[in-house]
């Protein structure tokens, strides 16, 4: 191979090395041209198909497929260079610093590219900015491309067309996890491209912008163009816009305070005029707007008169008086109040502050219903039918909504009449309520008066310290209000017995459970847990998920979760999708929680429920997250009950110990066709009353009963739940609902995953410690049986490598394995776990044992489990059996029907094959020399000594060469043959 050939083999094996998926292309050219390139089955990720392509002695070009590596990549195409510094200026974006910043490639002088590596769990598109060509505006020039998915870009050393080698301006970094994703700007215009592109076309420098119309005077403020055309020249327009929270973003630009893009779409246009096409922006109306205006409509809702009063008090003139209009009604006094206020508030000029108390204090003492939550301040209202990101709200459901300004205006107005000086009268008149005063109070944050709400209740509940909450109105006790909506609940006993509970439990089973079939016991129990979790739910500091699942749709699921929700709030579930995006999860279940819904159910989840936010949400009192659209964060109360349903329901990793299951199955093939005693829509609304009062009789008859320990084991991170609702149950009689989470943690595809890696590992390592290149070796060993066949030494490592660790080329990968053990290190999994040391620059698994018994009884089950199906020998066992954590029971067969395999070593007594590694070389000389023999510790310190051999891979040349028969053990010592020769 010539330099250009090692050049690009040497390159080709660094990026795949990097995790990156590689095309190949015709050298000196910039795109495949062969069926599939970019499709899993042909891209190139491993070193073996890299000198397969790039070692042959031909020269072709590296193409990086962006979609397809371990690792995904993007990278920004910058085609028009000065062209797209300007445009990214305008937003106050430099080029510049980006491209000093990540790795930088160039091909054609004129222009480049940077690579990054695409976040997780983020699929980016492929989207590019186009100007009209400046000499033929017909045609379309690419200012900038950017490029992800499967798409591919040229690496260097491959050949330009031009005839230069592409080169690497700046290198990747050297280790690979410092390679740099996109800037938090390039993702924002990345995500958002459809409402950034048009803004970057305005940009052009030579494209024809559409004139906006500028705003026309009514009849009314003609006859002020002087006090207007003063305001203007004393004014900014960009003082009036930042006054009101828009953000300057670079050069002319302007992001609305409640804009959800992100998009700085208000523009600074010549002569001082502001023009919007924001959606969220008042000033968005198709005009062009000068300082007078923004003022007009930002400061004063559009109004002419307030906003012209307050200019001519600004600049200190009269305002001019219009001619009188001939009265056509009533001879009133215009200062005569027409409605009384319960309260008065004097605005005087310079007392902002005052103002601001004397109105929070009014409104406190009068009974406004305006509350402090999670920073901001809050009211109650009932929504309409609706579906907004994935967070569907029935009829008539209560949400807490953030108060705005024009509301908290509304309700000063209904409660004060505020007055102010006028030396005209030379006394204090009527005014409206002054929008300073609402800004005022709504920014001070952590200094409110207001009362805090924790969460509205429809139904009577339970107080933390057990007591009943049955009074309607603010409880200042525990934050929650209780809003009955009109329903009228009975007197819920205060010192129930426990025939009261039983009782009501029957009542609550019969009336509304009876018609649901439950697979067993513990799931009627845990769907009478959710009913009473829901009831108390804002008493917890926290509380498991439910989960109703079923083998067929049509079952109940829905309906089930929703009579928990009927029962507890009177209507039904709040219903929000899952998704495993992080990032779209964390913005819906922040939504949900500020809005104070009190029952959610994910409903129909067709994948594995699992995600960090989740977990907290469930495991925490409060959660936080960025509010979106806005640059800051919000923290809002976690009391809300979390109900899932769907068909098979999938559990993955920590939620595994979060949910409790309520297994459905009717046992028919259409079980949609099954018919219910009666419509729990229409009943459970109408006995309401009865089963809230059943619910909260079951839990106070087992805290007056001084709640008795029951023979279960508390469940972490539920405590309060399992001390109350579960053991309640448990005390009246009920299976315990918690047994249906061992069938889930079972069935979860990360624990079956080290639990198999766990076994298979002790099984071929025992206690020794290996790296991931030597499990990988020590599986792929093969040895001749007696009946003449081929087999696998160690066919269970082999199964487990191979169905969870192979990349996109079906070739298992020793990081693979390695990153998967270093994420689960110390984890205790069936009495026993991964510990590891470093070796070198790797390092070295080993598995130990914490609890003996535990882990003798999974390795015997998994030897039974495959003993009775086959008829095996006793000594015989498979990798995989039919257990609780065997997922996949048809991969987990022998390669032959009724072909036992082997979790032990067995020595072959097969012909020897002599054909010996080093290792097993520098073995047999060493026991050649010594007739005595040498035991394994001393054969692992004189072979390993100063060689970088682990004892691993010396106890795997031992075994090879004790199955060739070249060597053998004498009194605990090994020896070598006779016949044995290096």
């Amino acid at each position: 191979m010539n330099a250009e050939q090692t050049a690009l083999l040497n390159a080709a094996l660094d990026y795949v090395n990097r995790g990156m998926a590689l095309t190949w292309f015709d050298y000196g050219q910039k795109f495949p041209q062969h069926l599939g390139w970019n499709t899993p089955a042909k891209v190139i990720t491993t070193p073996e198909q890299a000198r397969a392509q790039w070692g042959n002695g031909q020269l072709f070009n590296i193409g990086l497929v962006h979609g397809l590596g371990v690792v995904k990549t993007c990278s920004l195409d910058v085609d028009q260079v000065d062209w797209t510094r300007a445009a990214l200026a305008e937003f106050g974006i430099d080029l510049n610093a980006w491209r000093a910043a990540a790795p930088c490639v160039q091909g054609n002088p004129a222009n480049f590219r940077l690579e990054y590596r695409q976040p997780p769990g983020r699929d980016l598109p492929l989207v590019k900015l186009q100007w009209p060509d400046p000499v033929d505006p017909k045609k379309k020039v690419v200012v900038f491309e950017l490029r992800a998915g499967a798409n591919q870009d040229v690496l260097p050393p491959s050949k330009h067309p031009n005839g230069q080698n592409y080169i690497w301006l700046n290198p990747l970094p050297e280790n690979p996890a410092d390679h740099p994703e996109p800037p938090s700007a390039l993702l924002e215009l990345w995500r958002n491209w459809a409402s950034w592109e048009k803004e970057l076309q305005v940009v052009c420098p030579w494209a024809t912008p559409a004139k906006p119309k500028t705003t026309a005077r009514p009849k009314e403020a003609r006859a002020y163009v002087d006090v207007i055309g003063k305001f203007n020249q004393a004014s900014d327009v960009r003082a009036i816009l930042e006054t009101h929270g828009y953000q300057p973003k670079g050069k002319n630009r302007y992001l609305p305070p409640n804009s959800t893009s992100g998009v700085p779409s208000v523009r600074i246009l010549g002569a001082d005029k502001v023009f919007s096409d924001n959606g969220s922006c008042p000033l968005n109306d198709g005009h062009a707007h000068d300082a007078f205006d923004c003022y007009r409509i930002l400061a004063h809702g559009g109004d002419w008169t307030t906003a012209l009063k307050a200019v001519t008090e600004q600049l200190g003139i009269e305002l001019p008086q219009r001619p009188a209009k001939r009265k056509t009604g009533p001879n009133l006094e215009p200062d005569e109040p027409r409605i009384d206020r319960p309260a008065t508030v004097r605005v005087n000029v310079g007392e902002l502050p005052e103002a601001a108390d004397e109105t929070e204090a009014a409104l406190i003492r009068h009974g406004a219903p305006l509350y402090q939550r999670s920073g901001y301040l809050c009211r109650i209202t009932r929504l309409m039918s609706m579906t907004v990101r994935g967070i569907t709200r029935p009829q008539g459901a209560v949400a807490i909504l953030p108060l705005d300004t024009d509301h908290l205006l509304d309700r000063m107005a209904r409660l004060i009449q505020f007055e102010k000086w006028s030396d005209k009268k030379g006394d204090y008149i009527r005014c409206h309520a002054p929008t300073a005063v609402a800004k005022t109070l709504l920014a001070r944050s952590g200094e409110w008066r207001f009362p805090v709400l924790n969460g509205v209740v429809s139904a009577p509940t339970l107080r933390p310290d057990g007591s009943l909450l049955d009074k309607p109105g603010y409880d200042p006790a525990t934050g929650l209000l209780f809003e009955p909506q009109g329903v009228v609940f009975p007197v819920i006993p205060e010192q129930p017995t426990r025939q009261h509970a039983q009782t009501a439990l029957a009542f609550l089973f019969d009336e509304v459970l009876s018609g649901f079939p439950f697979a067993a016991a513990h799931d009627r129990s845990a769907a009478l847990s959710a009913i009473l979790t829901a009831l108390i739910r804002p008493m917890l500091k926290s509380a498991p998920l439910h989960g109703v699942d079923a083998p067929l749709a049509g079952t109940g699921k829905s309906l089930l979760a929703d009579g928990v929700s009927l029962i507890a709030t009177g209507s039904s579930a709040t219903i929000m999708a899952f998704t495993s995006d992080p990032d779209e999860m964390r913005k819906r279940l922040l939504s949900v929680l500020l809005q104070g819904d009190a029952v959610i159910n994910l409903d129909n989840v067709q994948e594995p429920i699992q995600g960090d936010a989740l977990c907290s949400v469930l495991t925490q009192e409060t959660f936080t997250d960025r509010l979106l659209g806005v640059n800051r964060t919000a923290t809002a109360p976690t009391c809300c009950t979390w109900l899932a349903t769907g068909n098979s329901l999938q559990v993955i990793g920590d939620m595994t110990r979060r949910l409790v299951r309520i297994q459905l199955d009717s046992g028919i093939e259409r079980p949609e066709e099954r018919e219910f005693q009666r419509n729990l829509y229409d009943w459970i609304p109408m006995n309401r009353p009865a089963l809230v009062n059943a619910g909260l009789t079951v839990l106070r008859a087992y805290i007056v009963a001084g709640k008795p320990k029951q023979p279960i084991k508390t469940l972490g991170s539920f405590e309060e739940w399992s001390d109350l609702v579960r053991s309640a149950l448990v005390w009246l009689g009920e299976a315990d609902p918690c047994l249906g989470r061992q069938e889930i943690e079972d069935a979860d595809p990360a624990r079956m995953k080290l639990r198999s890696l766990l076994l298979a590992w002790f099984a071929t390592f025992k206690s020794a410690g290996a790296t991931g290149k030597e499990a990988v070796a020590k599986a792929n060993e093969t040895r001749i049986n007696d009946e003449g066949d081929e087999e696998r030494c160690y066919p269970g490592l082999w199964e487990i490598l191979n169905d969870h660790f192979q990349d996109r080329g079906g070739n298992v990968r020793p990081q693979l394995i390695g990153e998967f053990v270093k994420k689960n290190i110390r984890r205790v999994e069936i009495g026993a776990r991964f510990e590891g040391s470093e070796y070198g620059t790797r390092m070295m698994w080993r598995v130990v044992i914490t609890d003996q018994n535990r882990f003798q009884k999974f390795s015997s089950e998994v030897k039974q489990g495959a003993q009775g199906a086959q008829g095996a020998k006793p000594d015989f066992a498979p990798l995989h059996p039919v257990h609780p954590f065997s997922h996949r029971p048809e991969n987990f067969g022998s390669e032959k029907p009724g072909k036992p395999e082997h979790w032990s070593i067995e020595i072959s007594t097969a012909k020897p094959d002599l054909s010996f590694s080093p290792v097993a070389t520098d073995i047999l000389n060493l026991l050649r020399g010594s007739p005595g023999g040498f035991s394994q510790e001393e054969i692992v310190r004189q072979v390993g000594n100063g060689k970088g051999r682990s004892p691993a891979l010396i106890e795997l040349a031992l075994t090879r060469l004790a199955k060739e028969g070249a060597i053998g053990r004498v009194n605990g010592k090994w020896v070598a043959q006779k016949e044995a020769r290096p």
